[in-house]
């Protein structure tokens, strides 16, 4: 999985936590309609906590355009290809799960 997406995943599950009775899998595809709760409000609490996480600022005509997860991945990724910044973290293979744990494609090796 794209580090970046993983990032942007935990930091979406970590705003929502304290709002969210059921874990929530998230995917470039996912949209605030998906999320229980997103609201604007909550979209402006989203992006301020991806932009602390990344150490990056969006523009408002930039976060206006938002669609998806996925739109908001990319926006992280110019705006850290631009200022020559990187985000390691390990790959991983399967969906985040905001119940701490990942959704994986095939059961992990025990």
């Amino acid at each position: 999985m794209d580090p970046i997406f993983e990032r942007l995943s935990q930091v979406v599950c970590d705003v929502f936590a304290l709002y969210q009775d059921e874990p929530l899998e998230l995917t470039e595809e996912t949209t605030a309609a998906d999320v229980p709760g997103w609201d604007s409000l909550m979209h402006v609490t989203v992006v301020v906590h991806v932009e602390r996480a990344f150490h990056v600022r969006f523009s408002s005509a930039e976060v206006g355009n938002l669609k998806k997860l996925g739109d908001l991945a990319q926006l992280v990724r110019r705006h850290l290809s631009a200022s020559g910044q990187a985000v390691a973290t390990e790959e991983r293979v399967g969906t985040p799960s905001c119940g701490g744990g990942w959704i994986t494609e095939s059961p992990p090796d025990s």
